[in-house]
Parts: C-alpha cells; structure tokens; sequence
C-alpha cells in the first residue's frame, strides 16, 4: 500500500505466538501480522501524520496496534506502546 507520506507493507509475523501475545508489556512483539512503513516524503512530519493517523484508525476499529519506532514518543499515546 501507499500513500503520499509512506509505503506500507503488510507481513505474516514469524515470532507470531498466541500466548506470549497476551503479554501486556512486549505482546506486541508476537502478534499474527506486521506493517513495515517506510517514508515516502522527505518531510518528517507528514510521515509522522500519516503514522500518527493510521495508529487511531486502527485503535478506533478496535485493533491493539503498537508502534515500534524511533520516535515512538512523538506518537499519540506514545504510539500505543505501555497503553
């Protein structure tokens, strides 16, 4: 997928585990997919928009989604993680 600010890809997850995933800390880590995005604009805070949009997207369709990042913080609810 794509967008103006960024490329999404959407991957199986190789560590995906049911049962480590109900681990509120690093759960994260072992859900059953993962998106890898990249930028597609040179300006950060498109990019960081996009992000920042996805995330309460898919936060309101009921989804538990983590940001995984080095700027995490810059993220609403510091991009889900310890939420």
């Amino acid at each position: 997928m794509q967008s103006t600010a960024c490329l999404i890809g959407i991957a199986k997850n190789d560590e995906y585990d049911p049962v480590r995933l109900l681990d509120p800390a690093d759960g994260f880590l072992f859900s059953r997919f993962k998106l890898e995005i990249n930028p597609n604009t040179n300006e950060f805070n498109v990019y960081l928009s996009q992000i920042s949009k996805l995330l309460e997207g898919l936060w309101a369709s009921g989804y538990r989604a983590v940001a995984s990042c080095d700027f995490e913080h810059l993220l609403h609810r510091n991009g889900g993680y310890g939420a």
